[in-house]
């Protein structure tokens, strides 16, 4: 066990939406980015900087939607991330409302693992999809998107959180965030929506076995 700076709570959701792969949950994804109008922010192990979610990503930010991405520092993530984080400078620079860190989990824990995102403050979407094209065409995945004011405010604290350790370099000594509480705080969110996640599958979706 270890301390969580926040814990899993339980909130009101306005809808719920089970998106699946082999199926829809890719371009359902994509979908909500599009239809962004005013914020995105996304967590995730790495994304490629050449797929189609950060090209979605880039154009929302192009159409003015401020975007803020968060990826893991693991060494095998290296590579891919810095170009992330190197083309989104560039973008920023000149002028878009795109910025990306890699967080720096440098005590008890060792990388991002979760994956999701919080967009216009009343979309939450989290499950076990990774950003690339492998993962939506190939695995067996869940999404879950949860509506509703709620689940965003929860999500969004958590982010929050994270973004300003990860601006510090692991730790931000104003804000009390010790490095390692990046990953407590993705590890709480994480198992609450895939607490979730098991509730309303077991409530909602049938599977025929034969």
């Amino acid at each position: 066990t270890y301390d969580a700076a926040f814990e899993p709570a339980t909130v009101d959701v306005e809808n719920v939406r089970v998106l699946t792969t082999p199926g829809n949950a890719g371009g359902e994804l994509r979908g909500s980015i599009e239809a962004a109008n005013d914020t995105i922010d996304v967590i995730a192990p790495r994304l490629d900087p050449d797929g189609p979610y950060f090209e979605s990503l880039v154009a929302a930010a192009e159409r003015g939607v401020r975007v803020r991405i968060l990826l893991s520092n693991a060494w095998y993530d290296e590579e891919s991330n810095r170009a992330v984080v190197d083309r989104v400078d560039r973008l920023r620079a000149d002028g878009r409302p795109i910025e990306a860190r890699i967080a720096d989990p440098t005590d008890r824990f060792e990388k991002v693992h979760a994956k999701g995102a919080v967009i216009d403050g009343g979309t939450v979407l989290l499950g076990s999809l990774n950003w690339n094209r492998h993962s939506a065409r190939e695995n067996r995945e869940v999404i879950v998107e949860l509506g509703g004011d709620d689940p965003a405010s929860y999500y969004s604290r958590v982010f929050d959180t994270d973004w300003t350790a990860a601006a510090a370099g692991g730790a931000d000594a104003d804000a009390g965030v010790d490095d390692w509480r990046i990953n407590a705080t993705l590890a709480a969110g994480g198992l609450a929506a895939v607490g979730l996640a098991g509730f309303v599958l077991r409530r909602t979706v049938e599977f025929d076995v034969e």
